[in-house]
C-alpha cells in the first residue's frame, strides 16, 4: 500500500496516512490490555470468559475513544498537524472495527486456523486499500 500511494501522493499526504495509522495502532495497544495473548494462552476458554473479554474490550473502547477525542485538539496542536482532528471521527470508527477483530483473531490463532486467518487479513487489507483510495480521489 505504501509503494502505491508514494507514487500517487505528496509527501505532506503520507506523512498523515503514517499519523493516521500510528494513532490507530497506538489506541489498538492501549485499549486491548494483553487480551489477545490471555486468549491464545488460556487452556480453557468457557462462554463466560468471552462475554468477559467482549465487555473489556467495548468498556475500554469507549474510554479511550473519548479520550482520545478531547486530547485530539492537543496532540494535533503539539505534532503540528491537523489529520488527528480532521479524521478523528474516521479514527475513532476503524479503531472501533480494529478492535472488535481482535477476539476472532485471537481465536483463529489459538486454533492454529492460519488458513482462514490470511484470507481474513487479505480481504481485510484489500478492501480497506480500495476504501482508502475512493478515499483519497474523492
Amino acid at each position: 500500500m505504501l509503494m502505491i500511494t508514494a507514487r500517487l501522493l505528496p509527501p505532506s499526504a503520507i506523512a498523515d496516512m503514517v499519523i493516521f495509522n500510528i494513532t490507530i495502532g497506538l489506541l489498538v495497544s492501549i485499549a486491548q490490555l494483553g487480551i489477545t495473548p490471555n486468549i491464545i494462552n488460556s487452556k480453557n476458554l468457557s462462554d463466560e470468559l468471552i462475554k468477559k473479554y467482549n465487555f473489556i474490550l467495548v468498556f475500554t473502547f469507549s474510554i479511550v475513544s473519548v479520550v482520545f477525542y478531547i486530547f485530539s485538539n492537543g496532540i494535533s496542536e503539539y505534532i503540528n498537524n491537523s489529520v488527528i482532528v480532521n479524521y478523528r471521527e474516521v479514527i475513532i470508527a476503524v479503531f472501533f472495527f480494529r478492535l472488535m477483530y481482535l477476539l476472532p483473531e485471537a481465536y483463529m490463532m489459538k486454533a492454529l486456523n492460519f488458513k482462514l486467518l490470511f484470507i481474513c487479513e487479505l480481504f481485510s487489507n484489500t478492501l480497506g486499500f480500495f476504501c482508502f483510495l475512493y478515499f483519497l480521489l474523492f
